[in-house]
């Protein structure tokens, strides 16, 4: 594995959990500043930990995307990427960079996956429901599916007038046979996981719980934008822990182009 992987966007991605197929469709980047993201005027851990991450122009490069889960006669979307949206750099907040998505629904096409039964929206930031509330036609046939969000979140936004078809989630709620929602709280209100188990195999997609692998061997360390920081870290510590004593396989949205893997001594190993 070159060291281009991770601090380069996401190339579309699958892996076989048990009988059940997910593939990361990738829809873009966001470049995060490696210190402002974190409230700091540091970067949030040693040097020769942030730089390998870094793009050509020093920021962290988070990928955008959504992950299809295909398990018997579902075919679930978990986040729907940035949506076709590009900001240059210094156009929003000191703490981004450049955003550039667009590109899901092409992905969707080229890798010939089936059409969308149901929607996981794991909180209702932009970069997780850019294409569910586009004007696109892709958007529109996905406000037409069930859509799942944590009831914390809905309660709170703006979107959920655009559907009737919310069901809000606390978690603990079954998608499809072995697929599960997962309360994971802090980030946002609710903050939500999709938990997938096959056989013996299992697989935590745990959306903004963490946005960076520099996270994994320090919980402690929040971005700005968390709801709840306290929240936050006791979500991603419980976390962190469970896939570390149980090795499940973890898709970490924003983790560049090593968007799945294990966490070993509290270190990420990419799996492909």
């Amino acid at each position: 594995m070159t060291s281009g992987r991770w601090r380069s966007p996401s190339r579309a991605r699958s892996i076989v959990v048990g009988d059940v197929r997910v593939t990361s469709v990738p829809d873009g980047r966001i470049q995060l500043h490696p210190a402002g993201w974190y409230g700091s005027a540091e970067p949030p851990r040693p040097v020769t930990e942030v730089q390998p991450l870094l793009d050509s122009e020093g920021y962290l490069v988070a990928s955008v995307g959504s992950l299809v889960i295909e398990a018997g006669n579902h075919v679930i979307a978990v986040d729907t990427g940035l949506g076709p949206v590009h900001v240059p750099g210094g156009r929003g907040h000191p703490a981004i960079g450049a955003m550039t998505g667009g590109t899901l629904p092409e992905q969707w096409r080229a890798l010939g996956l089936p059409d969308p039964t149901d929607v996981v929206i794991t909180h209702l930031h932009e970069d997780h429901t850019g294409w569910w509330s586009s004007d696109s036609r892709f958007g529109a046939t996905l406000r037409e599916l069930p859509t799942i969000a944590g009831r914390g979140d809905l309660d709170r936004s703006p979107l959920a007038t655009l559907s009737d078809r919310w069901q809000p989630a606390a978690g603990g709620e079954q998608i499809a046979p072995g697929v599960t929602v997962m309360a994971l709280p802090g980030h946002t209100p609710g903050h939500l996981g999709v938990r997938v188990g096959s056989r013996h195999d299992c697989l935590i997609a745990f959306g903004d719980a963490l946005h960076s692998t520099l996270q994994i061997p320090d919980p402690t360390i929040n971005a700005f934008v968390e709801h709840d920081p306290a929240a936050a870290v006791a979500t991603r510590a419980a976390l962190l822990e469970e896939l570390q004593r149980t090795s499940a396989v973890a898709y970490g949205n924003h983790f560049g182009d090593v968007v799945f893997g294990r966490v070993d001594a509290r270190q990420w190993h990419p799996v492909d």
